[in-house]
This record gives structure tokens, C-alpha cells and sequence, in this order.
């Protein structure tokens, strides 16, 4: 998952530092996390699923109108990150981090993210009811597991 290219313009302003946000809401049901700060809501995997899909989307990566993560193209997928992923605030915009602290991205520019696009999240990919709801509630619509 490298990222490439200049810096696009993402949409909305979020001002977002990781996780240790005194004013962010957390969400969190079995195997779904939800964080939302300043507008920007990022969702992660509660815990590394045992198996991974093998697409691949190449392309920029956005913030919706509502502050859910998506990839710009025709199915506006929201993303949800893998477990321990963080975004963080800096200078040039929001990164997004792997679970070891190394940048990966920047919100607005090209990513090459591995995974898969599902429409629905299912139990067959670990993910209960109450995740459902959760992400449905946030951010409705198809969904990109980052593996």
C-alpha cells in the first residue's frame, strides 16, 4: 500500500489527530471500530481477520460530504482500514498510517490498496450484526476491506 502523485483536494477540511483526540467519539462493536473527530469518520477492523481478499483499487482516496473515508470512482466505496491503521493530522493533510506507525497515504492523493469491494459487510467476513448497523448507520453503502 504505497501511496503516489501530488496532492489532491480533498473536499472537506477535518482536522484529525489520531485516536488521541480528547474530543473524538469511538464507536466500537465486535469486529468494527468507528472514530469520529472533527467531522472524519475513520473505520478500522477490531482484529486481523484470518483471510483477506486480493483486488486491487488504484486511485485517490476521499472524504465524503458525511466525513466517511471513500474511493472516488463510480461505486464510492467507504474503507475500512485494517486493524491498528490510524489517520493523523499533519501539515499537508491527513495521513493515513499502518498498524507500525508508517505513513501509507494522504487523504486526496493515489493510493494502491489491496483487498476487496462487498456490498454489504456479512458474517462471513467476521462482521456481526451490530457491525453492520454500525458502519450502515455512519456510512451507507458499499464497502472496501483494505487487507
Amino acid at each position: 500500500m504505497r501511496s503516489s502523485g501530488s496532492i489532491g483536494v480533498v473536499g472537506v477540511f477535518v482536522a484529525l489527530a489520531a485516536c488521541s483526540d480528547p474530543t473524538a467519539t469511538y464507536w466500537t462493536s465486535p469486529s468494527l471500530e468507528v472514530v469520529q473527530a472533527h467531522g472524519l469518520l475513520f473505520l478500522t477492523q477490531n482484529r486481523v481477520p484470518a483471510d483477506g481478499m486480493s483486488a486491487l483499487f488504484e486511485g485517490t482516496v476521499v472524504v465524503d460530504g458525511a466525513g466517511c473515508i471513500r474511493l472516488s470512482g463510480p461505486d464510492d466505496a467507504t474503507v475500512i482500514w485494517p486493524h491498528g491503521f490510524t489517520a493523523e493530522l499533519t501539515i499537508e493533510g491527513v495521513e493515513i498510517h499502518d498498524r507500525s506507525d508508517h505513513p501509507v497515504g494522504r487523504l486526496g492523493d493515489h493510493f494502491s490498496l489491496g483487498g476487496g469491494e462487498v456490498e454489504t459487510l456479512h458474517a462471513g467476513m467476521g462482521f456481526t450484526e451490530e457491525d453492520r448497523e454500525l458502519a450502515s448507520r455512519h456510512c451507507p453503502g458499499r464497502y472496501w476491506i483494505v487487507s
